[in-house]
């Protein structure tokens, strides 16, 4: 195995290339990143980051702002100070490659992506936002997908998307007064490191633990452009070899879990093609709605049961990505409706574990 992955790597560093995603084992990985305002640098990090999530959209990625006079420091610097970032802008990719300089990014995400299994899963139950208070509460299960030795905990980030403010730049990097600022964390719910997951160690295959989330999102945090972002790691030794993250999930603030707003003008009706497809155990759907109205995404094994329900209530106009979780189904052909009161279509997807 050791050698496969040196030849990976190998491959990867000369060519440059890129996997398709219909082959990848379910493990979606997380880059952690720092980076600042005043960083002229920092635009081509971003630059990176938005390449990956093209090829890999279920990559988490948390970008720690700060020093100096960063607007968003006080929220990241913490986890700057924690992994020791000292060079911006340098970043880690599920706390077990060391810090690394921007460039070796994608070629880890590339990496794990394809060889990596995950731990554990992650479900995510009684999600409920009250715009009122601005408080969101769940109940996130945590499986083991295999017997785990050591302790490992969870954590919790919220990140917001959509800030405009100046980033510097150079000639290389741009920059700008009106600059888009995405992935930027806002809130560490649960602290630096988290809270304890697995009271017995080992952590037997197919045992589950549940973590209450209760958290209010801060003034002057746009709910609507926020997520919690959702890991799962072990504990003890140096943060970034050591901590091996054993699956991640993102979930939207305000929208049903599973499913994001892309901040897009919808035109049209539209379901797309799920992708990757073949897949296990995740797949992303992307789809769109022109008017604001009641809408449903089901899904349904091939015998018509349904299986899983996504949205099925009132929805804003716009385009939406749906991160479908089959990590507790069986192999086998499944299919998907988007029904509106003016719209239905069915898609057919192939589960393979």
């Amino acid at each position: 195995m050791k050698q496969k992955l040196l030849i990976l790597i190998a491959v990867i560093t000369i060519t440059g290339f890129n996997f398709s995603t219909r082959s990848q084992t379910g493990f979606n990985p997380i880059i952690e990143f720092c980076t600042g305002t005043w960083c002229p640098w920092c635009p081509c990090g971003h630059t990176i980051i938005h390449d990956i999530l093209a090829n890999y959209p279920n990559t988490m990625v948390l970008a720690y702002h700060g020093p100096s006079n960063d607007p968003w420091t006080s929220t990241g610097l913490p986890m700057i100070q924690y992994f020791g970032f000292n060079s911006y802008p340098t970043g880690i990719v599920s706390r077990n490659t060391g810090i690394m300089d921007r460039t070796a990014w994608n070629n880890r995400v590339v990496i794990q992506s394809f060889t990596f299994d995950p731990g554990v899963s992650i479900a995510v139950n009684n999600k409920n936002y009250n715009s009122g208070t601005r408080t969101i509460t769940a109940d996130v299960q945590i499986t083991a997908l295999v017997t785990l030795s050591g302790t490992y905990n969870v954590m919790f980030v919220l990140t917001e998307n959509n800030l405009i403010y100046n980033q510097a730049g150079n000639g290389s990097c741009s920059g700008g007064s009106n600059y888009v600022h995405d992935h930027v964390v806002r809130g560490l719910i649960n602290g630096t490191t988290g809270t304890l997951v697995n009271s017995a160690n080992p952590w037997n295959q197919n045992t589950s633990y549940t973590v209450p989330l209760s958290y209010i999102i801060p003034a002057g945090v746009s709910e609507g452009n926020s997520s919690v972002n959702i890991f799962i790691y072990k504990t003890g030794g140096n943060p970034s070899t050591d901590q091996q993250v054993q699956q991640t999930k993102v979930i939207s603030v305000t929208q049903p879990v599973g499913i994001h707003n892309n901040n897009e003008i919808a035109t049209e009706y539209s379901l797309s093609q799920n992708y990757p497809n073949p897949f296990n155990p995740t797949t992303n759907i992307k789809f769109s709605i022109p008017k604001d109205e009641n809408v449903s995404l089901k899904f349904y094994n091939a015998m018509g049961q349904e299986v899983a329900t996504y949205v099925d209530g009132f929805l804003k106009a716009g385009v939406y990505n749906a991160d479908f979780d089959g990590s507790m189904l069986s192999s086998g052909i499944y299919f998907y409706t988007l029904k509106t009161p003016s719209f239905s279509e069915t898609k057919k997807m192939m589960l393979v574990k």
